[in-house]
């Protein structure tokens, strides 16, 4: 699963989990809708950070085995 596919399954589960929510007796749900959340941030940054490291290697001309590849 990359790291696009991991978001949507994310999102869909986020979503789903606010669905089941009650004004009582859910705090475990709200636990693990936060707990998803922050893997959409950690995920987000993984995407950035790879997108950031592919940017500069093109522009320093570098084209490592993983970069020819893609």
């Amino acid at each position: 699963m990359d790291n696009l596919d991991k978001l949507d399954f994310l999102y869909k589960e986020i979503a789903y989990a606010e669905s089941k929510l009650q004004p009582q007796d859910t705090g475990h749900i709200s636990t693990a809708i936060s707990w998803m959340q922050q893997r959409v941030r950690e995920t987000q940054e993984e995407i950035r950070n790879a997108n950031v490291h592919r940017e500069g290697h093109k522009k320093s001309g570098y084209m490592g085995r993983n970069m020819l590849m893609e």
